[in-house]
């Protein structure tokens, strides 16, 4: 029991690291302060005035609710064999319900966002297609006239992104969502659609402002 608990404790604390490694990446891109989420829990007063997402801006709303996960994630081969139970459907299941709880709430249009890291040395990103094909995402300024004389505008991203597709067709997918190891709370989701891309090639080619809500 000792051994769990300690080894619980360091899963936690290895959790906020990097959260708060993940706040600083957003806060280096957009020139905008971001943090880590403080208060737990999911209802109405909380998501009002913490969100659901585990990484969130000082100031400013925007469009996304951002998950970070730092976990061993599943290779693609995997991803493809099982797209239902793997650990990276779990982390996006989490993802797509959190953005979910916050659209219901703020009444407005919420993205999923997921940080995973397929090895110790990169950061990767999963962004709802959606987010591209809404027009919501802009190319950063040197990039636009190009992006606005190409067939791309509001069809795909303009930079090198993996697109994954298969969820459009698995149905719905059940995952726990109450993070709790005793009192599981199974929720059954349609997922979106994502483009899978390296962290700096967003940070190199879209317009930070774009992630957030335009007065």
């Amino acid at each position: 029991m000792t051994d769990r608990s300690r080894i619980g404790k360091s899963n936690v604390r290895r959790s906020k690291s990097h959260e708060r490694r993940i706040a600083k990446l957003m806060t280096d891109w957009t020139g905008v302060e971001f943090r880590r989420r403080r208060v737990e829990g999911r209802d109405v007063t909380v998501v009002e005035r913490e969100s659901t997402a585990d990484v969130i801006p000082v100031r400013g709303d925007i469009i996304f609710s951002i998950e970070a996960k730092c976990g061993v994630c599943t290779s693609l081969d995997g991803l493809l064999k099982d797209i239902k139970s793997n650990l990276f459907t779990k982390w996006w299941h989490q993802c797509v319900y959190d953005a979910t709880i916050l659209t219901d709430v703020l009444h407005r249009k919420i993205y999923p966002m997921l940080f995973f890291k397929p090895a110790p040395a990169f950061d990767w990103v999963a962004i709802d297609q959606d987010a591209f094909t809404s027009g919501c995402l802009k190319p950063n300024e040197s990039l636009m006239p190009l992006y606005e004389s190409s067939k791309l505008a509001g069809v795909m991203p303009w930079f090198n992104v993996l697109s994954l597709s298969a969820y459009k067709t698995a149905g719905e997918i059940e995952h726990d969502v109450s993070h709790s190891k005793s009192h599981a709370v199974m929720k059954s989701l349609n997922l979106p659609a994502l483009y899978l891309m390296r962290f700096k090639d967003l940070a190199a080619n879209v317009d930070p402002q774009s992630i957030f809500v335009q007065s």
